[in-house]
Parts: C-alpha cells; sequence; structure tokens
C-alpha cells in the first residue's frame, strides 16, 4: 500500500513524501518515507497505483500563489522517482487549480482536479502515460464549465470500461443553496461519451 503526505521536516514550506507499506505495515522504502516534491507550499497529495509504480499528484506554489497548479510523479517498485524532479505539469494554466484527484487506467492515470482559470471553479482532467508524458490537450480538458462553482471531486475508474474513469462532484449551476451531484464517464482519450438525446424515424 502506497501513502504520500504533506511534510515540513525540512522547515518553511510543506513537501511532499511517500512511503510504501507492506501487508503488515511495515515501511518498505526508506525510514521517514521518500521526498516527492520540495517546491513552495506543495499539498493536496493524492496517491494511485499504476501498474508497477505508483502516481502521486499534488498541488504547488512553485508558479505562485495566485497561480496553484497541479503536478505529479511516478516512483518505482524501490522509491525511485522516475519521472522530472519535483514532478511533471499536469496543469500549468491561468489562476488556481486545486484539490486533485487520481485513478489508474492500466499503467497510465488520469488526474482530475478543481480549476479556476475561467473564475469559479470547474473540473478539468488530464492523461499521463507510464513515462510521464500528458496525453491530451495541454492543461487538461474541460469535465464540466457549467455556471457557478464545481469542486469537491472523487474519481474511481469505470468498473464495466477498464479504458476510463468515472468523475463525480459537487455542482453549484442551480445555485448555491441547492447543490447537487454530477458525474460524467471520461475516456482514457480524454473524450467525454456523446450521448444519443433523441430519434426521430421518418
Amino acid at each position: 500500500m502506497g501513502i504520500a503526505w504533506e511534510d515540513d521536516r525540512n522547515g518553511g514550506d510543506k513537501d511532499i513524501y511517500a512511503q510504501q507499506l507492506t501487508d503488515l505495515g511495515a515501511p518498505f522504502w526508506t525510514v521517514n518515507g521518500v521526498q516527492v516534491a520540495s517546491t513552495p507550499n506543495a499539498s493536496a497529495p493524492t496517491i494511485v497505483r499504476a501498474g508497477s509504480n505508483v502516481v502521486i499528484a499534488w498541488q504547488d506554489e512553485r508558479n505562485g500563489p495566485a497561480n496553484i497548479d497541479i503536478f505529479a510523479q511516478s516512483l518505482g517498485g524501490s522509491g525511485v522517482p522516475q519521472w522530472t524532479a519535483n514532478g511533471i505539469t499536469v496543469s500549468g494554466a491561468a489562476g488556481n487549480q486545486v484539490s486533485p484527484v487520481a485513478t489508474s487506467v492500466g499503467t497510465a492515470v488520469i488526474v482530475a482536479w478543481e480549476d479556476m482559470r475561467n473564475g469559479p471553479a470547474d473540473v478539468f482532467a488530464q492523461g499521463i502515460a507510464a513515462t510521464g508524458v500528458v496525453q491530451w490537450t495541454p492543461n487538461g480538458v474541460p469535465i464540466s464549465t457549467a455556471g457557478n462553482r464545481q469542486g469537491r471531486i472523487s474519481a474511481v475508474l469505470a468498473p464495466y470500461s477498464p479504458t476510463g474513469a468515472i468523475l463525480v462532484w459537487e455542482d453549484d449551476r442551480n445555485g448555491a443553496t441547492n447543490t447537487d451531484i454530477y458525474a460524467a464517464k471520461i475516456s482514457a482519450t480524454g473524450v467525454l461519451p456523446v450521448l444519443l438525446q433523441s430519434l426521430t424515424i421518418e
């Protein structure tokens, strides 16, 4: 089992650390964890297994406190980072991107987050290959850009289709005092399904 956390052992801003535990709960990697990111105000880590590796996604302020972005790193079986030091950029869009969640699709990973590039938070997502290369539109594809805020996202592998994920979120499109729950299935290629709304036979 892999775990990731915010850690201020080095003083100042928090860093991201991770640890792999055996079935008996014993640390498998370096005692007290391996450093995943040493960047300004790294926080909100999420971790998911992807093949034989684990992938951690998080938010940090390396581009400024008014431009929080999403980053990710893959750790191999021995806890060695596989991608660029301090992670690859998942989304570096304008404004803040926060609260990432992740799910794996084989050895690839889908990361979703709350995105403020257009004002109130929307839901965006990005696919990442095992090599650390983002697969979809740079800075992610929009999942929901409805009016008002969308947030508190959950992501799960679609049980009936191993090629995509289901994203679920709170949605204020009908007013801040009328929060609803919405969901969307996204394919491994970053495409939302096209649903047949009506059919007329003449």
